[in-house]
Order: structure tokens, then C-alpha cells, then sequence
């Protein structure tokens, strides 16, 4: 953040919290955002983490300004981050790299920090003081993080059941999903009870080296359905910031070219391509969500997406006329959010990049932000 000493930096960081409560005393909380980070003890102290820099400070919430944050803007200029919380004898690694920047713990079986039990919270402050914070899922469940602020926020984040019986859940849907789960090999070192680290999104299992199971495969059948289908049936894509686009494939096998507007004729504005066979969307494009080209050509890859996931794919895919009707039985769509999304105490969670499509996402905006509330919940 530029103009801004150390000190400010992380003082705007810590500001960013105002009620942290995580119900455990062997909790590590760490914030991080941009180039910086603070961590936080058991008793909400925080903790330095190099001699000789400036001391840390708290700030209120409420008058962040750009003021206070030169350059803060909106969009890409917004100031983002995530709440880190960890349990356990592990502690977080975040490893510096150049620039003041640093690689944040990963979640994957084989990653630095994969062993650690962890969650985080995501949020972002801008220019004209809209605080936004969400739940995910996007990459994993390790923690049950709930989440609230004031004024004007609504709970986020918690389950009908409990963690365990959640990530039960997850099992019994059988392969791919029910391979999702990281165990707990080194039971001394957590809370009693705890079994699994966590719940692996599929996203994060695809990254996993060496993977060769069945999310690779998993929705192959039907993109090549639908391939065949655009060949004679545009599929016309809406995105409510950037209107209308209609694409035809060349059967499966090949990529799909879009035009303006809701017929497949003129000249084409991009040709979406993916990684499967000649340029055709694959399984790991849908459940990674990939969002390629342009900003048109991310709206309609982001819609098709969330379709794919949902199991809803048709001819015409539009979020600015959310039917709902997601997840139906006997096609093909993403166990894993599926079960994040059915047991959700308001049906809201991030199960998939995209699940904001649609405002299926568990995020509010507080402006201007009072407090934020983040509980960690049972870890049984």
C-alpha cells in the first residue's frame, strides 16, 4: 500500500477486525493483506513478528479512509486479504519472496502448512468504505468459521451438522468425492477428536501431485453432450455487465466461437478454448473454474462454469434470471459443493469459484464496518 509505513500497514490490518472470538485457547489468528501479516495469540495480543520494526497498532474500523490508506480505490485498487485462524501445535508457515510479498500455506496433501489444521476469512476494503467479507469453501474445509459484523451483516457460515458429521458427508458420496479428505496422521499434535485436517475442494485435489483419480474425468460425458448440442443450438450466455453472447462448437473436440448478442452470426468477438481434447472445456476447467480472455470472455466462461457445477447446463445460461432448481438428481454436478450447499444453515456457501453466480455465495458488505465477528466452531 503505497505511502504507508510498516506500521500503518499492518495498524490498517488489524483494523480490519473488530471482534475476533475463537473459541479456543490454543488458536493462532493471523491476518494478512497485501504485503503484510500480524498474528495474533490466545489472548488476542498481537504478536511481532521481526526485531527492530515499528510497533503494531489498532485502529477503529470505522474511519479507515483513503485518508488513511493512500491509494485505496475500488475494484483492483481495493485493499484485500484474509483472517487466518489455526489450531493446533503446527504453526502457519508463510514464506517471504521478493518484494515484500510472501507465499501463503497451502492446502493441498504435500504442501507447506497442509498438515496444519487451519481456515481463513476473506475480506476487502475500499474507497468508499465498503467493507466485504465472506466464508469459503473454494479450497477446502479445515475450520467451521461463522461470520457476522455490524452494522447490517447476517450470519455466515455455519451447518445444520456438526463439522464431523459434514465431512461423514462428504464420504459417503463415494469416489471422486468421497476421496477428498486429508487425515489426520499426527493426533498428538491437534485437539482431541479431530480425524481428518480437512475436507480438500476439488480444485485443490486436481492440484495435488500425482493425481490421477476421477474428478479428471468426471463431467467429460456431458461437456461432449453439450459440444454436440452447440454445434446446431447456439448456447447464448448473459452476464448482466456485459450482455448477450452467442457461441456454436464444432462438435466435441473443438473450441466454441462466440458473437454479439443472442445469434451465432457476424464476426465472432473471441473463441472460448479449454484444456480438453482441441481446445474443448474439460472436467479440471470446470471444477477449477477457469476464466480466460477478456473480461467478456471471463463472464461467459464464469456462467458456463457455475452451470457445469450446478448440473443446470443448457443452451441458454443466464444470471440475470436465477431460477434456482441446482443440483438435481441423475446429472452430473459437484458433489463436494452440493453437500457444502445442502447442509449450510441459510443454503448459501463458496462450494466452486464461481457459486457468486447468482448470489449463491455467503458474503455481505458492511459500510461502514463496526465490527466483524468471526467464531470458530466445534472442531467435532
Amino acid at each position: 500500500m503505497p505511502g504507508l509505513t510498516r506500521a500503518g500497514r499492518v495498524a490498517a490490518l488489524t483494523a480490519l477486525v473488530g471482534t475476533l472470538v475463537v473459541g479456543a485457547a490454543s488458536a493462532q489468528t493471523m491476518i494478512v493483506g497485501n504485503d503484510e501479516k500480524i498474528t495474533f495469540d490466545e489472548n488476542g495480543k498481537s504478536v511481532q513478528h521481526e526485531p527492530g520494526h515499528d510497533t503494531l497498532s489498532v485502529v477503529d474500523i470505522s474511519k479507515l479512509s483513503p485518508a488513511y490508506l493512500p491509494g485505496l480505490g475500488t475494484g483492483t485498487a481495493a485493499f484485500s486479504g484474509r483472517i487466518y485462524i489455526s489450531v493446533g501445535v503446527p504453526k502457519l508457515p508463510f514464506s517471504p519472496t521478493a518484494s515484500n510479498a510472501y507465499n501463503s500455506p497451502g492446502v493441498g496433501a504435500g504442501n507447506p502448512g497442509a498438515l496444519c489444521l487451519f481456515d481463513w476469512i476473506e475480506f476487502s476494503f475500499d474507497s468508499n468504505a465498503n467493507f466485504n467479507v465472506n466464508t469459503t469453501q473454494v479450497n477446502g474445509i479445515g475450520l467451521v468459521l461463522s461470520l457476522d459484523g455490524t452494522p447490517g451483516g447476517s450470519a455466515q457460515g455455519t451447518y445444520t451438522i456438526t463439522r464431523s458429521a459434514l465431512f461423514a458427508a462428504i464420504t459417503a458420496l463415494g469416489s471422486p468425492f468421497g476421496d477428498l479428505l486429508l487425515a489426520n496422521t499426527t493426533p498428538s499434535a491437534f485437539p482431541a477428536g479431530v480425524n481428518h485436517l480437512r475436507i480438500q475442494a476439488p480444485p485443490t485435489v486436481l492440484g495435488n501431485a500425482g493425481y490421477d483419480g476421477g474428478l479428471l474425468t468426471y463431467f467429460d460425458a456431458v461437456i461432449s453432450q453439450w459440444y454436440t448440442t452447440w454445434q446446431t443450438t447456439p448456447l447464448v450466455c448473459h452476464d448482466v455487465s456485459t450482455g448477450y453472447y452467442a457461441g456454436l462448437s464444432g462438435g466435441p473436440g473443438t473450441p466454441i466461437v462466440f458473437y454479439p448478442g443472442q445469434t451465432a452470426t457476424g464476426t465472432p468477438a473471441f473463441t472460448l478454448s479449454g484444456s480438453g481434447t482441441g481446445g474443448m472445456l474439460s472436467s479440471a476447467d470446470i471444477f477449477n473454474c477457469i476464466s480466460p480472455g477478456g473480461t467478456a470472455e471471463q463472464n461467459v466462461a464464469k456462467v458456463i462454469d457455475a452451470a457445469f457445477n450446478r448440473g443446470v447446463t443448457s443452451s441458454l445460461i443466464d444470471d440475470g434470471n436465477c431460477t434456482g432448481g441446482y443440483y438435481p438428481g441423475g446429472v452430473p454436478s459437484n458433489g463436494y459443493a452440493k453437500t457444502v450447499h445442502q447442509y449450510s444453515s441459510n443454503g448459501l456457501a463458496y462450494g466452486f469459484g464461481y457459486d457468486d453466480v447468482c448470489g449463491s455465495n455467503p458474503s455481505f458488505t458492511l459500510s461502514p464496518a463496526a465490527t466483524i465477528s468471526i467464531v470458530l466452531q466445534s472442531l467435532t
